[in-house]
């Protein structure tokens, strides 16, 4: 099928969603809880304007008030004890592709052969979460993503993306000490977390580049991005001007890698409502991680030292939004080996969106990661394990709060490697009720 008959197709199944639709209020937790719509927080899920990243950062508690409203609010009171409704802290969120085309997705017999054919998929359900947050108490917030996927053709697993215990408010001004425990992101606090996207389904990958170059295994055991859920223990702490963190942890616990990686991060914003860029904000993000290779009784353990940086800038501007962000990484034993051998990489993401109506939203993303390995930069032109870029288009509908539909154009845009570019046309739907 011809691009133009895609096209075509996803405009067509875009306004059937539109018809169909209504302008009901969503009815996910916090709506429920607090009687709003989803928008209060979000511009469209899960993007957060920037009422809801303060609203995430006072621990699911409304900034506006004069106190932390998590012991009393939409609760009710047992002697000592006040108790908030279930439905007020579980919601569920269910991703569906109904159709997606790649343009080179299945090799050709033989294998050998460059040329790839290209691939129509339908009816992918991508995860169904399971989503738990709120206040247990006054600034004791609780936060679970429970999310049941397929692993692979024939296979469903079921895991635990986030999940965070939160101490909110413990000394001083309201927002000066926070902490953190559980799987987060060392990223949640700068102006792109690569989490709760502009884009959800279109992920930028320069942050995802994992150390070691590998999938966890004996040899390479943290597989993670510095954007991916890690285990630990994380403080962040603002002024509204400033926002400041750092923490800790092991990205696998239950590995035999003893060393714990660190990160911080400091953040500027413009905290003034009378500024037509409120919420726009500029961070930059250290990381710092040890890679190990598992010892044995005959061997010695080998070790991989790896540090990544990123500054990153996020305009807000009436209807519009800019993210930029660039990376820097290197890792000192990429290969786990005796001799010590370098990796070195660099990456940068652009995403710019416009709310043209409250249902309505377009915007491009371009990514771009490039490497430089000691035993390459002096050979020709090659794709390097890392070399990759992208340009993305990006459609979001939002016919009600609770169901929002994405159409995206992701291509494939690496200069000089032509045979395998696989460019993917795909449609996505997102509820939560």
């Amino acid at each position: 099928m011809r691009n133009s008959n895609l096209t075509l197709a996803l405009t067509v199944a875009f306004g059937l969603t539109v018809v169909a639709s209504n302008d009901a209020f969503a009815v996910s937790q916090w709506t429920r809880k607090y009687k709003t719509s989803c928008t209060t927080c979000h511009t469209m899920f899960p993007r957060l304007n920037y009422y809801g990243e303060k609203f995430k950062m006072n621990g699911y508690q409304d900034m506006t008030v004069a106190e932390p409203d998590g012991s009393t609010s939409g609760k009710k009171s047992y002697g000592n004890t006040d108790i908030g409704r279930l439905e007020d802290y579980f919601g569920v969120r269910l991703n569906v592709v109904p159709i997606q085309y790649d343009t080179k997705s299945v090799a050709k017999s033989p294998t050998s052969n460059p040329a790839r054919e290209p691939k129509f998929t339908f009816g992918q359900t991508a995860w169904l979460q399971f989503f738990t947050a709120g206040t247990i108490v006054k600034n004791v917030s609780v936060f679970d993503e429970l999310e049941v996927g397929p692993t692979s053709a024939t296979a469903v697993g079921v895991k635990h993306g986030w999940f965070t215990l939160g101490f909110h408010n413990l000394v001083g001004a309201r927002g000066l000490v926070n902490v953190r425990v559980g799987r987060i992101s060392p990223k949640d606090w700068t102006s792109f977390s690569n989490r709760l996207r502009i884009y959800p389904d279109i992920t930028a990958f320069p942050d995802k580049v994992v150390p070691s170059g590998g999938a966890a295994s004996a040899d390479r055991q943290e597989a993670i991005g510095t954007s991916d859920s890690t285990n630990g223990i994380d403080y962040y702490g603002t002024n509204g001007l400033l926002l400041w963190a750092m923490g800790f942890g092991n990205p696998n616990y239950t590995n035999s890698n003893q060393y714990l990686n660190y990160w911080g991060s400091l953040r500027a914003n413009i905290d003034s409502e009378e500024s037509a860029f409120e919420g726009s904000s500029v961070s930059f993000h250290y990381y710092k991680g040890v890679d190990t290779k598992a010892a044995s009784a005959s061997a010695v353990q080998l070790v991989n030292h790896y540090w990544r940086m990123e500054p990153a800038i996020n305009v807000r501007y009436g209807q519009s939004e800019f993210v930029a962000s660039y990376i820097k990484g290197k890792d000192l034993n990429y290969t786990l080996a005796a001799t010590a051998r370098e990796r070195s990489f660099e990456g940068f993401t652009t995403i710019a969106v416009y709310q043209l109506t409250d249902w309505f939203r377009p915007g491009v993303q371009f990514d771009r990661i490039w490497q430089d390995r000691e035993d390459q930069r002096d050979t020709p032109f090659t794709k390097h394990e890392l070399e990759k870029a992208r340009f993305a288009v990006n459609l979001g509908f939002r016919p009600t709060d609770v169901i929002q539909a994405f159409a995206a154009a992701d291509y494939d845009v690496l200069p000089k490697l032509d045979t395998a570019r696989n460019h993917k046309y795909t449609l996505t739907l997102r509820t939560m009720f």
